[in-house]
């Protein structure tokens, strides 16, 4: 599946060696150990208004599971290590540098320091060790949780000093890198207390106020309104820069318009209202790609996405249906016509023969085959005829009504009873 963003040009978004007595005071004093963006080098200020389909149900990332909620979540978070969606590579995010053990079973990572929270909150190894915690714990349910675990077994996380952790795996593991990616590092000191009292997939919710809402991504929370819009505003305290050394983002608001129709928001983007639009279906991809010319507008076309898409089906046991198939989609079985052989069992074997009929209807009773109905039909005990007569004929049924023959009928994959010669007189209606 290809995907399509659609918007108008606009502005990317994109200290001395510490000594072992220094305290942590001093060390939020320093200046920040910035990461350098590599890119054009843009100005600051202006609002990119960009369409959402629905609304988020959290701002909690632990809670997150839906598309919407995660775009507004990594807009005001951050991870380790970063993978890069263009070259598929690990580039350095919250960890300024890692080191790996020979068996690459233990990773050293260093932690870029001076780095602060939206709300001016220190950020340290224990927000780390915290966060891999909680999305560890197991009352909790993340959707991250399974990501963390190699060979079945989670990772550990320790704190080696205060801008230095250690994460060792239970096994080998190829690409560990990816283990740190998409992983936000969340607010110990915001967090830790609904944590303790077991209520931290309840945190951050929509009615949460957008000041108690922090994190380390280049926007923070500054209003929610419920079916219009989400707007974030600049984070002060965003850990990036561009080559001229001017903080990033340079975006002064992102604002999230909610709109639910496509339609409605292609003719937004016409008025003016909306800057991008994000995974436009193929309709409006060619329509908009043939207006563009004359258009303030420009389509992009991303390529291969990245994004996973799942088909579940339901497993657990059913019943049989309720109503009868139509008697079009039967398929008639052949009636097995009566041996000469068979004719001539002696009683014994016909009473053999009655055992092993009811075994069969009694079978098919229990064991419901997808063609099986809701109607129960009585099945006759056969009667044990002599030798030197001969059965009465019966009238035939209709050639839509199924009908099994012999002791191995019924549903597929039965077993044939051993008195398969003897139970060939028979015929049951299933």
């Amino acid at each position: 599946m290809r995907r399509w963003l659609l918007g108008v040009v606009c502005a990317a978004l994109a200290a001395a060696a510490p000594v072992a007595v220094r305290t942590a005071t001093a060390q939020a004093a320093a200046a920040p150990d910035a990461m350098i963006v590599d890119g054009d080098i843009g100005r600051s200020g202006g609002t990119l208004v960009v369409a959402a389909r629905a609304e988020p149900k959290t701002f909690n990332p632990i809670a997150a599971l839906d598309i919407p909620s995660r775009d507004v979540i990594w807009r005001m978070q951050a991870d380790l290590i970063h993978i890069n969606r263009e070259t598929q590579r690990a580039e350095p995010a919250l960890a300024r540098s890692w080191t790996v053990s020979p068996d690459g079973l233990h990773y050293v990572l260093s932690l870029r320091r001076g780095v602060r929270f939206s709300d001016g909150h220190p950020f340290d190894a224990d927000d780390v060790v915290f966060s891999f915690n909680a999305y560890l714990d197991e009352r909790l349910h993340a959707a991250q949780r399974d990501l963390l675990l190699v060979g079945g077994k989670p990772i550990a996380v320790r704190k080696i000093d205060s801008m230095t952790i250690g994460v060792d795996l239970p096994g080998p593991y190829a690409a560990a890198e990816r283990l740190f990616d998409s992983i936000a590092i969340l607010p110990r000191h915001r967090l830790e207390a609904p944590w303790k009292a077991g209520t931290l997939a309840d945190a951050w919710g929509l009615g949460t106020a957008p000041a108690e809402i922090v994190g380390l991504g280049p926007f923070r929370l500054e209003r929610f309104r419920p079916g219009e819009d989400i707007v974030l505003a600049r984070n002060a305290n965003y850990w990036k820069q561009d080559r001229a050394h001017t903080p990033l983002p340079y975006l002064a608001q992102l604002i999230f318009a909610i709109v639910p129709s496509e339609d409605a928001q292609v003719v937004r983007l016409r008025a003016g209202e909306l800057d991008v639009l994000n995974r436009v279906s193929s309709q409006h991809a060619a329509t908009l790609d043939r207006d563009q010319a004359s258009a303030p507008y420009v389509l992009r076309d991303l390529g291969p996405g990245l994004e996973s898409h799942f088909l579940f089906f339901h497993q657990d046991d059913c019943p049989a249906p309720e109503h009868p198939r139509p008697a079009s989609s039967r398929r008639a079985r052949p009636r097995s016509r009566p041996t000469a052989s068979a004719r001539s069992s002696a009683a014994p074997a016909s009473r053999r023969t009655t055992t092993a009929a009811a075994s069969v209807t009694s079978s098919s009773a229990t064991t419901k085959s997808p063609r099986s109905t809701s109607r129960s039909r009585a099945v006759r005990r056969p009667k044990v005829r002599s030798k030197d007569r001969r059965p009465r004929s019966r009238p035939t049924r209709p050639s839509s009504e199924p009908v099994a023959s012999g002791a191995g009928s019924g549903a597929r994959g039965r077993e044939r009873s051993e008195h398969q010669a003897a139970t060939n007189t028979l015929t049951i209606a299933t």
